[in-house]
């Protein structure tokens, strides 16, 4: 297996034949993942480093993975993860996300990874071809969580999420994602009074999206997931990832976001906080000075289901939402 710290090209991985994995979706479903963050303090790293970097660092060695693609932002350290890791004979390769977006440099840094990995030309392209009919596929799973409301928040999200990594095998995730659709497109509408967008990192609760459903609110837009599901085709993987907003200039990301949250008639934003982006007290200012829409800041520091004060201040949001309106 070859570990994935955030997106990168999984093209390459797959036309490479390597099994790429999320790890932070590996991390979360973790039968116990406090016990993976204290194998992480165990071994050394450093007790106020952010839960997602502990959570990383403790599923690697947990599962032994020895080759692990880190991707480098402008807003995410990963120096520390790096190091220590190496100490671990594990072999850490990296890629660069251009802070400008600049295209060359985006270029060169797609053309190094396929290098690295020994991919060819003729099999990126075949890849990326196919993972875009796939992701067209999730596509249709985002309408029919928004748009259609025939599946909830968890499914939708889950499936997009997965995306990231296309649970190691496209083949066999493109299968899944078939027979969800099938089954999917015959449920009855089940509508909530209150849609909701959440913006920010991915949640570590397990339960934030069941718990929204339950006060008759739906998330019909989440920004991580709805990005690595690619919503629009390219013609080159370099086009592909230039059109990524997460790893670019905050600004020009919730720009985004927030106009395809007004496209889906959102009535309030949750925006999640986990402590891995250094830059998210910035993006929680331009989020209140760019929108108007009500927006409830969380704060998730540990795994598992929410924590009785997170419940409350949703419970009070979403209901204060029917006043707002």
């Amino acid at each position: 297996m070859t570990g994935l710290t955030a997106p990168i090209p999984l093209e390459i991985l797959i036309a490479a034949e390597r099994q790429p994995v999320d790890l932070l979706q590996l991390f979360l479903q973790e039968t116990d993942p406090a016990g993976v963050l204290d194998e992480a303090a165990q071994a050394g790293f450093a007790e106020d480093a952010s839960i997602i970097e502990k959570g990383l660092y403790g599923t690697i060695l947990r599962h032994g993975i020895r080759e692990v693609v880190i991707a480098v932002t402008g807003d995410r350290p990963v120096r520390e993860l790096a190091t220590l890791l190496q100490q671990h004979d594990v072999r850490i390769i990296f890629f660069y996300y251009p802070l400008d977006r600049c295209r060359e440099t985006l270029a060169l840094e797609i053309k190094k990874l396929a290098r690295h990995f020994d991919a060819a030309p003729v099999d990126i392209d075949r890849v990326h071809h196919r993972l875009a009919d796939i992701r067209d596929q999730l596509h249709r799973i985002d309408r029919l969580c928004w748009q259609d409301e025939k599946i909830s928040s968890q499914e939708s999200f889950s499936l997009q999420l997965a995306a990231s990594d296309m649970r190691g095998d496209p083949e066999s995730f493109a299968a899944e994602l078939d027979r969800f659709i099938d089954r999917a497109e015959r449920n009855q509408p089940k509508s909530r009074s209150r849609r909701i967008a959440c913006l920010g990192d991915v949640p570590l609760w397990n339960d934030l999206f069941l718990t929204i459903e339950e006060f008759d609110a739906r998330v019909v837009y989440h920004e991580i997931p709805h990005q690595i599901g690619m919503p629009h085709r390219a013609d080159s993987l370099v086009e592909q990832y230039l059109a990524f907003d997460l790893p670019y200039d905050v600004p020009a990301r919730l720009h985004k976001s927030l106009e395809t949250a007004r496209e889906r008639n959102v009535d309030g934003l949750v925006f999640i906080r986990t402590g891995n982006r250094p830059a998210s007290g910035i993006t929680e200012i331009l989020l209140r000075q760019q929108t108007e829409l009500p927006l409830l800041v969380l704060d998730c520091q540990a795994t598992g289901p929410l924590d009785l004060c997170s419940r409350l201040r949703l419970k009070d949001f979403l209901t204060g939402l029917d006043r707002n309106q």
